[in-house]
């Protein structure tokens, strides 16, 4: 059987987790462009707060899984450091 060397996902970092555990040894490439969590502005209800919480941690978690981080732009790249600090330590 042949396995992939890498693997990229555009957009929507979702699939990364799942492409971790189909293909363990692919290295996994996430094309950013603008965050989510940073989209969706109308936040202003508790309930609407409860309902993006886990969505905004999921993006963050899943984007997480990619071993390389591709920004389409230097300002892209700033935003996206800024929206998700925890990413943005681990260099």
């Amino acid at each position: 059987e042949t396995e992939p060397r890498s693997a990229q996902v555009d957009q929507v970092a979702v699939a990364l987790p799942l492409l971790r555990a189909l293909a363990p040894g692919a290295a996994r490439v996430f094309y950013c462009h603008y965050p989510d969590k940073l989209l969706c502005q109308t936040r202003g209800t508790a309930l609407r707060r409860l309902y993006r919480a886990p969505l905004d941690a999921w993006e963050e978690s899943a984007t997480g899984a990619a071993d390389v981080v591709l920004a389409n732009s230097n300002f892209t790249a700033g935003v996206f450091a800024a929206a998700f600090p925890r990413l943005d330590a681990r260099g």
